[in-house]
């Protein structure tokens, strides 16, 4: 049994997984943006919003190790479970884009957890994500802002969130389903 020392309030010198969702043979849901002529698909936003944190928390001086950098690789879920044990990472995040089949209004952000120590980052990632959507996203856009509200973090045991060596959480970044949070998602 090994467990890690408690974070402190810098990230510099930690290890941090991240792993864009979807990839090669599953494209995840089709966005209702429209980029160069074609819809976007999930896996191209996640991959997007992947590189973006990787850069920001290089920035910070941590290490990033990514489970797949381009859209085409295929990597299955309990191959992605493994790589994160095999690294060792000090935290594990899957980014993904929500759908919904039934309401194209559905918006905002949820993250997702498994074990009770990693309640901490799923809350607090969830909570800097609904405010980066009311604060600057939708900052001039009230009806979209009061759509980001906080969701919460919930339990749920997708197989990334359950891996048992670090804290694990699953991020939805918002919803492709819904036009206005969709080509935000793809812009810069």
């Amino acid at each position: 049994l090994s467990v890690k020392e408690r974070p402190n309030s810098s990230i510099s010198g930690k290890v941090i997984m991240l792993d864009p969702g979807h990839g090669g043979n599953d494209p995840g849901a089709i966005g209702t943006a429209i980029v160069g002529n074609k819809r976007v698909y999930e896996e191209t936003i996640n991959i997007a919003i992947a590189n973006k944190v990787k850069s920001k928390l290089e920035a910070l001086g941590a290490t990033v190790i990514m489970t797949r950098t381009n859209s085409s690789k295929t990597i299955d879920l309990d191959s992605r479970a493994a790589l994160c044990r095999a690294s060792n990472p000090d935290v594990f995040v899957a980014i993904h884009c929500d759908a919904s089949e039934t309401s194209s209004s559905a918006a905002g952000s949820t993250a997702y957890y498994y074990k009770t120590y990693s309640y901490p980052l799923a809350n607090s990632l969830n909570k800097s994500i609904v405010a980066a959507y009311q604060n600057k996203i939708y900052a001039n856009n009230s009806t979209m802002a009061n759509k980001a509200d906080d969701k919460g973090s919930m339990f749920k045991g997708f197989r990334v969130t359950r891996v048992e060596e670090c804290p694990a959480v699953l991020i939805e970044y918002g919803f492709v389903t819904n036009v206005v949070e969709c080509n935000a998602l793809v812009s810069d």
